[in-house]
C-alpha cells in the first residue's frame, strides 16, 4: 500500500513560535488532504511533538533518512507553500529527493488549501 502524498513544508526556525505555528498549519492542511479522501503523511505534523518530548533537533541532517524512507512510500510529494518554504534546506532537499526516484511535486497555496475543499496546483516556481 501506498500513502497519497507526503506533506513537505518549512519547520526549523529561531523562533520557537515560529515553529509551533508551522506545525500548527502542517497539521491543519495534512487534516484537509485527509478530509478529501486521501492517505497523507506530514513529517511535521508527525515529528513535532517528537523533537519537542523527546529533545531532538529539528535539522534536516537528524531527520533526512526518515524523511526518505516515507517519501518512497508516496505517490505524490505536495508542498505547502508556507513562507519560506522556497529557502528551507529540508523542504528543498525533500523536493530534490522525490524528482531524483522520480515522485511528481505539486506546490500547495495553504490560502487555498485550509479555505476550501478543492486543491488547486500552482506551477513549479522555479521552472
Amino acid at each position: 500500500m501506498h500513502i497519497d502524498v507526503y506533506l513537505a513544508n518549512p519547520y526549523t526556525h529561531w523562533d520557537p513560535d515560529v515553529k509551533r505555528r508551522r506545525f500548527e498549519l502542517a497539521s491543519q492542511a495534512a487534516a484537509a488532504i485527509f478530509r478529501m479522501g486521501l492517505v497523507v503523511f506530514s513529517p511535521i505534523a508527525m515529528t513535532h511533538p517528537m523533537a519537542l518530548y523527546g529533545k531532538i533537533d529539528g535539522l534536516w541532517d537528524t531527520w533526512a533518512r526518515f524523511d526518505h524512507a516515507f517519501i518512497l512510500s508516496c505517490r505524490e510529494l505536495w508542498v505547502l507553500k508556507l513562507p519560506g518554504w522556497d529557502k528551507s534546506t529540508g523542504v528543498n532537499a525533500e523536493i530534490e529527493f522525490a524528482e531524483e526516484n522520480g515522485i511528481p511535486v505539486k506546490y500547495v497555496e495553504p490560502d487555498i488549501l485550509l479555505t476550501q475543499e478543492e486543491i488547486v496546483y500552482v506551477p513549479n516556481p522555479k521552472s
